[in-house]
Formats: structure tokens, C-alpha cells, sequence
């Protein structure tokens, strides 16, 4: 019953006590005046549902049936009293005599002072206590709880690389321009489905400590939830206070469903139930993979190219020069080249790489001149003084032609070219052969990638920073390979031939 509806029920009953002549008090605060009602009313009667009695009347702390809650009594002298108690009390009945005096609480009150039966009005002393009865109300659990559904989306992703052709034929100098384009596409697996979320379980403000049995969560179409209350039961819930208990449970999909909480208790205040949807919404709550970033080792593609999961397939075009010219993007040498070109995709949390290439073989169809052995270049200088002719190719090393000085030494190519590699020096066999090979490619001769590796390697590791006094076994080993190689190519044995000098 609401307190607005007993307060009416009484002021309903005193308005008919009145006619009959009884004098009434009235109070409905703490500590006010008491309405005397005759004979023996009981809780029920007021209006409430529960009552503690004491009976006799003796000081002391009395407990409800389930030790729940407690009121301690202090009597004060013939018919009068004190109170305590631990949860909130509606209304005190004091029966004393033929009448009884009830105080009542609004709101509930957990003690008073000085309360007393009603008066005899021979001696106009208090009644001496037959009992007293304290009587309240309880108000069941309050339960609600949520529900939160989240899962994984994992992206796979792969990589095409393609262009226009696989094959090329130019000429000498010929730009060809190669459309290349690059698609990456992904397909997504969801897993890791799971709801979780918090149940709150409230005693009432002025309710007796609530004993909680079990906490209960179902799941309708998955079955039973495990929670989590961090307390063991059974356990007291004291009024005005909150138990808050947690859950998460891996589904085995997508189920929208229904979850149901059931707080069980024992003793007077009662338990509860509440129940939360469990919907399972398009949107992933945590993906792996979403993006990807796109590098390619052709000049003009992509790097640092980004593509997430908002766009699944999706293409990107470029194009590259191809020739034997300074201004191609890829550059060619005589005769066949293959190309081969790789897009790389990486993705962005677990960093797994896909590859996609794509080769082409392109033809340069050149002159490919023909070769003049050391001898010859020798020889065929302005310092020299046989009476041979100057072949103006050497004006192409520079301005000091034969006079260039070669590399660190502070001889130059002539003086190099005439000192005899006496002892099979290895130092000065390499240098020949790799100065005839220099001249011959500067007269026009092409030369085969093998050729363009030794004389690499003879001016980045060797000539530079090499002692020719002091050179290691495997130093003089590896000069005198390729200088048995550009040795092949001066001679005509391999490249595009020797000279009809």
C-alpha cells in the first residue's frame, strides 16, 4: 500500500473515530503525537503486510524470522519505550490497557524516543505495555540488466598484377609505353560472436537485508549464462545498497535472442527478474586486416597506396616508358631484357604480405658495332709515336683523352696501357682489358650483361681503393676472372664481334 493511500485510510478513520466522541493525536513524523485507537489493531489492519512483535515487552534487540533485520527496545519506565532498528519501520503500536497508541512514519523511520500506551484516564498514567508491534512494508528487488553483442570480422585480401602485353620489339631509341594496372580485392570471415553485459540487483531503501540465494541468467535460444557477482551465496544485500554482477558467453553465431536474469531470495524481501535483447546489428565491433598498403617496384606505381575494407575491389592504373633512352622509365639495353615488375600488398594488424608480378621480355634491335683488342688502343693515341693513326674515341674520356689519370693512381691510361704486367700481375692484366673494353664501348660496340658486371665490379671494388702491391690471394683470383672475361669480349670471342682493323 502507497503512503498516500494509508494516509487517507487513516485520516478517513479517525473522521469516524471522531463521531463517536474518541480523542485523537495525531502525528506523522518522527517522534509526533500517536492516534489511540481502541482495542488490539494488528499491521495487517494499518495496512502492511509484515510486523515484528514483542510480546512481552522487555528491552532488548529482537530479529525477523530470517535474522534479516533487527529492533532493539529500550523500555523507559511503566508503558514507555525507545527503538532502534536496522531497516525502515511504517508504524509502532503501542497496546496498552484497552486502547493502543500508533505511531506512525512517513517517511519510515529507523528509531524513536519516548513513546508510549495511551493514558489512563483514572490516574492519567501510561497503560502498562501489553506488547508492541512494529510494523513495515518491503518492496522487492529492483533488477535490471544489459546486453552488449560484439564480434570479429577478419579480412583476407589478394593482389592481381597484369598489363597490356608481355613482349616488346623496338628500335634503337624507341619509346613503347606499357599499361600496367593493379587490382586488389578482399572477402571477410566473421567470428568471436559473444554478448556481454552488467546485471544490477537493488535493495530498496529501508528494506531489511536482502538474502540472495542465486543469480540466474538464460539465455533463450543459447541456454544458461555464467555471472560473475564477485560474492558467494548465499549473501546479504543490505537496504539502499546495490550488487552489481557481470557476464559474457561466446555464442555460436549471430543468434539474436532474449536474456533473462532471475535474482532467487530467501527470507522476506523477494527477488526479481529482468530481461535485455540480444541483437546482433551488420557492424563488427573489431576487425582484423581492414586495410591494406600497396607498394610496386616499377617507377611510376603505387607506394603507400592504401585500400580498406569500404572499398573490397578496386583497381589502379599507371603507365611506364620502356626503351634503350635516358628519358625511358625503364631503361634497355641491345638485344633481350627481361623485366619483370611486383605489386606487394601488406595488410595493416597482422602484416601478412601478398605478392602479384608480371614480366615482359622487350627486344632492342641496335647496331651492335664490333670490338679493337688493347693492342690496338695501345697504340692508336697521340702519345704514342709509332707512326699509328689517333683514333678519336680516346677524346671521349675527356679532355686529357690517353692523359686521363686512371682512377687513384698517378699514372694515366697511356702509361698504365704500356706498363707490362711482368709476374702475371693481376692488378695490370684487369686494367688493360678493362680500358680496351671502355674504349670499345665509347666506339659504339654493345655489350652483354656479363661484360657490364665486370667492368662494374673492376670500378666500384677494385681499381679505387686497391694496392696493387698488396692485393689477396682472393683479390687477384676474382681480377684475373673477369679480366678473362672482358679479355673474351675485346677479342670478338664474345659480344658483337672484332673489328676488321
Amino acid at each position: 500500500m502507497s503512503k498516500i493511500i494509508k494516509n487517507l485510510f487513516f485520516l478517513s478513520l479517525i473522521s469516524i473515530l471522531s463521531i463517536y466522541g474518541l480523542n485523537l493525536r495525531l502525528g506523522y513524523s518522527a517522534s509526533g503525537d500517536p492516534v489511540e485507537l481502541p482495542g488490539n489493531p494488528t499491521c495487517q489492519y494499518l495496512g502492511y503486510p509484515f510486523e515484528l512483535k514483542v510480546d512481552p515487552p522487555a528491552s532488548g534487540t529482537y530479529y525477523l524470522p530470517d535474522n534479516s533485520g533487527s529492533v532493539t527496545v529500550n523500555i523507559t519506565g511503566p508503558g514507555t519505550f525507545d527503538w532502534s532498528s536496522t531497516f525502515g519501520i511504517d508504524a509502532v503500536i503501542a497496546k496498552g490497557g484497552p486502547k493502543a497508541n500508533v505511531y506512525f512514519y512517513d517517511p519510515e523511520s529507523t528509531g524513536d524516543t519516548d513513546l508510549s500506551t495511551p493514558t489512563n484516564q483514572q490516574n492519567y498514567k501510561p497503560y502498562g505495555l501489553s506488547h508492541i508491534t512494529f510494523c513495515f512494508d518491503i518492496d522487492p528487488l529492483q533488477v535490471s540488466k544489459t546486453a552488449e553483442t560484439s564480434f570479429t570480422r577478419t579480412w583476407s585480401w589478394n593482389i592481381t598484377k597484369s598489363a597490356n602485353t608481355t613482349t616488346l620489339l623496338l628500335a634503337n631509341g624507341e619509346l613503347s609505353p606499357v599499361n600496367y594496372s593493379i587490382t586488389v580485392n578482399a572477402t571477410s570471415t566473421d567470428s568471436d560472436w559473444n554478448v556481454s553485459g552488467e546485471i544490477t540487483i537493488t535493495n530498496p531503501s529501508g528494506n531489511p537485508d536482502a538474502i540472495i540465494s542465486n543469480v540466474n541468467d538464460v539465455l533463450s535460444i543459447s541456454g544458461p549464462v555464467s555471472v560473475d557477482c564477485g560474492v558467494s551465496f548465499p549473501y546479504n544485500l543490505p537496504g539502499g545498497e546495490t550488487l552489481t554482477c557481470t557476464y559474457s558467453q561466446n555464442l555460436a553465431g549471430p543468434i539474436n535472442q532474449t536474456n533473462t536474469v532471475t535474482v532467487t531470495t530467501d527470507g522476506l524481501v523477494s527477488g526479481g527478474s529482468a530481461s535485455a535483447d540480444v541483437i546482433f546489428n551488420s557492424d563488427p565491433t573489431n576487425e582484423i586486416d581492414e586495410c591494406v598498403t600497396v607498394n610496386d617496384t616499377n617507377p611510376n606505381g603505387p607506394n603507400g597506396w592504401t585500400v580498406c575494407s569500404g572499398d573490397v575491389s578496386t583497381t589502379t592504373t599507371y603507365t611506364v616508358n620502356f626503351g634503350k633512352s635516358d628519358s625511358a622509365d625503364v631503361k634497355l639495353e641491345c638485344g633481350l631484357n627481361t623485366y619483370t615488375n611486383t605489386s606487394t600488398l601488406t595488410t595493416n594488424d597482422t602484416e601478412t604480405s601478398t605478392t602479384s608480378s608480371w614480366t615482359i621480355n622487350a627486344t632492342v634491335e641496335c647496331t651492335n658495332g664490333c670490338t679493337l683488342t688493347q693492342g690496338y688502343w695501345k697504340t692508336h693515341n697521340n702519345e704514342f709515336k709509332g707512326g699509328a693513326p689517333a683514333d678519336p674515341t680516346w677524346n671521349l674520356l675527356g679532355p686529357l683523352a690517353e692523359k686521363t689519370p686512371f682512377f687513384t693512381t698517378t699514372s694515366t691510361w697511356f702509361d698504365i696501357f704500356w706498363m707490362p704486367p711482368s709476374k702475371g700481375n693481376a692488378y695490370l692484366q684487369l686494367a688493360h682489358q678493362y680500358m680496351a673494353a671502355k674504349l670499345n664501348i665509347l666506339k659504339g660496340a654493345s655489350a652483354p650483361q656479363i661484360v657490364s658486371d665486370a667492368i662494374s665490379w673492376a670500378e666500384n671494388e677494385f681499381f679505387p681503393w686497391k694496392d696493387p702491391s698488396n692485393l689477396s690471394p682472393a683479390d687477384k683470383n676474382q681480377a684475373r676472372y673477369y679480366a678473362s672475361i672482358l679479355a673474351s669480349y675485346n677479342e670478338g670471342l664474345i659480344g658483337p664481334g672484332h673489328c676488321s682493323e
